[in-house]
């Protein structure tokens, strides 16, 4: 017998009406808008048709039918004189220009509009920059240019990205723990110390729903996530290789899988620092939380027996109108939570006397349906952390084969890769973590329970506008990264302090991976002895500050990092206001620039 569709209006463990935001994201196919399904469509043949044009010159060339001017000689020669010998004119930058303050304007003056066609923005800013570029250096080299950056940097970081936001996606933490100024320290520690083992963006995918959760009886909470984005999404994957993709790419050359220990003074000052502040700021927070009327919701009383009263006082105990959204959009109800809060703010205050009541009673006998009315704390979709130490394990084991001589050319000493178009090739390495890391992504979502991700009101929104923006991201950010590959020797950098600074104000802005490459090579350069890599010894200083320049800094803006960009967007499906890109730099220029300051002295000048 067929098995029948469950409409989607009401949570099947918890009885809660589900999230009108989980329903737009289209997680129930058919309920999807139809004009939705228009704009998929387009996308796809917009991606599709665009990656055939690019491949075109390479696929004539195959074929034999490349005129002059089109093959891989006319490409090396277009090399000779254009973005490869630092003559890459300076108009080449407008389009990555332009990218960054549609990220930073948009979102203030056309919210609703950014929303719909940021993939379409993301497009027109990279042909901004492909079209001018295949006219000044030939179709050919355009098409390389663009391929090796999406084969080599993007479709590995895209895909890790998705690995991680689906496993930590099934992972649900229930609990009827409250935020207060003690709480939220605890939380951001915790997961700050476990960033490092886990990865910035596996750590913030796994605690920024439980932070989320424990502060939704807040209207104040910007500020949890601003500093969860400080610590958690970048100063706490500063002490492995794991941690962070820039200390990954310098495991890859030869730095030492645990020399990265060595940033563990800065790391641990930079944490106390930000944790005190965080502390100061939610203490006066949690202070004007309560001098509004908003409390926690009970822990130990049930309030059986309140009937419609008791309902209707849920919306107001959990903070007015916004505590009632909040409550019935992004609390768990847990046994402990009491009627107010298995009441589901305006949801019960709506339903009157009789359904009020029931609520209630379902909160007294265990709201948690496990008939455990004592236990604060539940886990479900744990069988997710296997496929969280695969995803985690294919990065080591990535990094091991880069190493090994026998996955190596003799003639180039470069590993053996999958060849691609114009010459390129996927190295094995990269092709193994991949392949590892798709087939944990499908098997996560194939064995989580569907309620599972409801509870954790799970949508492709956050991690498809990640991979829409960082595609414009990353093509519009080859010039730039070609000319510090040009200039970057000749910067006249020698101190670590200069290094720092580099390093971390051009990883806030570019991708901080390739940047951190760059400098990296620049201090090789400057002959003093140290750590030993495959690219040149290089002074333990200089690492020290190139490594913690392009991992702490990338807190600086929303696009410095990327798990910044996912944690903001789950934040905001979440019901928090979080500001805007210049607001968010408000906040980091005020808090991080000062403390980055006394690093500087601390560390690089005394």
């Amino acid at each position: 017998m067929a098995r029948r569709k469950r409409k989607p209006d009401a949570d099947p463990i918890i009885n809660k009406p589900l999230s009108e935001d989980y329903v737009r994201q289209g997680s129930y196919s058919w309920v999807e808008p139809h004009h939705e399904r228009w704009q998929l469509l387009i996308k796809i043949a917009i991606s599709a048709l665009g990656l055939v044009l690019l491949a075109l010159p390479a696929l004539l060339e195959l074929l034999g039918g490349g005129g002059a001017g089109s093959g891989p000689g006319a490409a090396s020669e277009a090399g000779t004189a254009g973005p490869h010998s630092g003559e890459l004119p300076l108009f080449f930058l407008i389009p990555f220009a332009g990218m960054l303050l549609s990220i930073a304007l948009f979102p203030l003056f056309k919210p609703h509009w950014w929303e719909k066609n940021l993939f379409f923005v993301a497009v027109f800013w990279a042909l901004a920059f492909l079209l001018p570029f295949a006219c000044f250096f030939g179709p050919y080299l355009a098409g390389a240019e663009f391929f090796e950056i999406v084969l080599l940097d993007y479709l590995p970081f895209v895909v890790l990205l998705w690995g991680l936001f689906v496993v930590t996606g099934g992972i649900v933490v229930r609990s009827s723990i409250q935020a207060t100024p003690g709480v939220n320290l605890a939380l951001l520690l915790i997961s700050t110390a476990l960033a490092s083992w886990m990865g910035t963006t596996g750590a913030s995918m796994l605690f920024i729903r439980i932070v989320l959760r424990a502060n939704a009886w807040r209207k104040q909470r910007a500020h949890v996530i601003i500093f969860f984005i400080f610590l958690v999404a970048n100063i706490g994957g500063s002490l492995t290789p794991i941690g962070d993709p820039p200390l990954f790419l310098g495991f890859l050359r030869g730095v030492p899988f645990f020399w990265t220990l060595e940033l563990l003074p800065m790391m641990l000052l930079n944490t106390a620092v930000l944790l005190g502040v965080f502390y100061l700021i939610d203490r006066r927070m949690y202070a004007r939380e309560l001098a509004a009327g908003r409390r926690p919701a009970p822990r130990h009383k049930a309030a059986a027996g309140r009937g419609g009263a008791g309902g209707g006082r849920g919306g107001r105990d959990a903070g007015g109108a916004d505590g009632g959204a909040a409550g019935a959009g992004d609390r768990i109800v847990t046994a402990r939570a009491g009627a107010a809060d298995s009441g589901g703010g305006r949801a019960a205050a709506k339903a009157g006397a009789a359904d009020g009541g029931r609520r209630a009673a379902a909160g007294a006998g265990g709201g948690d349906h496990t008939g455990n009315s004592k236990r604060r704390i539940q886990f479900a979709g744990l069988h997710n952390l296997v496929f969280l130490a695969m995803i985690v394990g294919a990065v080591i084991l990535s990094g091991m084969m880069g190493t090994m001589d026998a996955l190596k050319d003799p003639a180039t000493g470069e590993i053996y890769g999958l060849p691609f178009l114009y010459g390129i090739q996927l190295p094995l390495n990269n092709a193994v973590q991949m392949a590892i890391i798709l087939i944990s992504g499908v098997l996560a979502w194939l064995t989580t329970k569907k309620q599972y991700h409801e509870l954790n009101e799970f949508g492709w929104e956050p991690i498809k506008e990640v991979a829409a923006l960082f595609i414009g991201i990353f093509v519009t950010m080859i010039p730039a990264l070609e000319l510090l590959h040009s200039y970057g020797p000749n910067l006249g950098l020698s101190e670590a302090w200069q290094f720092f600074w580099a390093t971390g104000l051009l990883s806030s802005f570019l991708d901080n991976a390739p940047t951190y490459l760059v400098f990296l090579t620049t201090a090789t350069t400057l002959g003093f002895e140290g750590v030993v890599t495959s690219l040149g010894p290089i002074s333990n200083q200089l690492l020290l500050a190139v490594s913690t320049g392009a991992v702490f800094m990338g807190a600086n803006t929303y696009i410095g990092n990327a798990p910044n960009f996912m944690v903001r967007s789950i934040a905001e499906k979440h019901h928090v206001k979080m500001p805007s890109f210049f607001g968010y730099i408000g906040w980091s220029a005020a808090i991080l620039l000062p403390l980055f300051l006394l690093d500087t002295l601390i560390f690089f000048v005394f």
